[in-house]
């Protein structure tokens, strides 16, 4: 690996993370109610937010695998075809934003353990920053924090959207 690769690589890497910063400020600041709730809910339980989060995605990639299987076999009549194809990409399309939404509630509660007397920009940044450098440590950081962050996120989201009690 030369110089102009590493470099390559570094950028796209920081460029990822200003992307992912910048996404959970969004959605902080348009869907603040939501972000709070989810953030509360994967605070109070997070064992059930990962078990939620596992369970319904594992759930939604399947349906959306046997759509697009079944697509792929009926490919003779191209309006089915077409239309298995749309909605299995609808439900992957709204699985990633739930999945966009978590993230952004785990990043604020990260950031908000991290420095509690900050501001909440402050706190996302600090919390998406703390994140991607967990990401970054060999064999638990590549599978287990992305994979931790997005079932509880998840998760918290799909409680705090179904569960009615305020928090």
């Amino acid at each position: 690996m030369n110089v102009g690769e590493l470099l390559v690589i570094v950028t796209v890497l920081v460029l990822c993370g200003i992307g992912i910063a910048a996404l959970a400020l969004v959605l902080d600041v348009m869907f603040t109610r939501v972000i709070r709730r989810a953030r509360n809910t994967a605070e109070r339980m997070p064992f059930r937010a990962a078990g939620i989060g596992f369970i319904n995605l594992l759930f939604f990639s399947i349906i959306s695998i046997a759509l697009l299987s079944i697509a792929q076999e009926g490919a003779s009549d191209e309006g089915f075809a077409g239309l298995l194809r749309l909605i299995a990409a609808i439900i992957l399309l709204v699985l990633c934003a739930f999945i966009a939404f978590g993230i952004a509630a785990i990043a604020r509660w990260v950031g908000e353990r991290l420095s509690p007397n900050a501001t909440t920009t402050r706190q996302i940044v600090n919390g998406v920053v703390a994140l991607e450098l967990a990401s970054l440590a060999p064999f638990v950081g590549w599978v287990l924090v992305p994979l931790v962050a997005i079932l509880v996120g998840y998760g918290a989201v799909i409680i705090a959207l179904v569960w009615r009690k305020d928090t």
